[in-house]
């Protein structure tokens, strides 16, 4: 086993146990493909992990940032205190959060995703995001 598949079997294991953490009934197995776990993470909003995920296996990141960036239009559009639940699992030491809703988190933490995933002189995710 080299270096290369000891990360990726870390990092699907550590996906697993944040989908465990968060949501006892999700069953994500052994059985359970990258691809599969980046959909589960994204739909409970724990965006860091699946974008790590992504990366990892290379799995087109639109999906992930689609959804983020639909949280924050519904986060602007609707105030949802709840939001701080699924926020706070995107390890958000690296954002200001000095009297700030969650919509101005959840703006923050795309933009920071955004400018830390897309490659350089590259504007594919963001092209994405401006055509829907």
């Amino acid at each position: 086993m080299d270096l290369e598949s000891i990360k990726k079997e870390f990092e699907v294991a550590s996906a697993r146990l944040r989908l465990a953490r968060c949501n006892a009934k999700t069953l994500a197995n052994q059985f359970t493909t990258p691809g599969e776990l980046v959909t589960m993470l994204t739909n409970m909003g724990i965006f860091k992990c699946a974008l790590g995920l992504c990366k990892t296996f290379r799995i087109p990141y639109d999906t992930v940032f689609d959804s983020l960036a639909k949280m924050c239009v519904r986060l602007t559009m609707k105030e949802n205190l709840n939001a701080w639940n699924w926020l706070v699992e995107n390890d958000l030491a690296d954002l200001s959060m000095v009297d700030s809703s969650p919509a101005t988190v959840c703006w923050n933490l795309l933009q920071m995703l955004l400018e830390e995933y897309e490659e350089p002189h590259l504007t594919v995710i963001h092209k994405v995001h401006r055509t829907r």
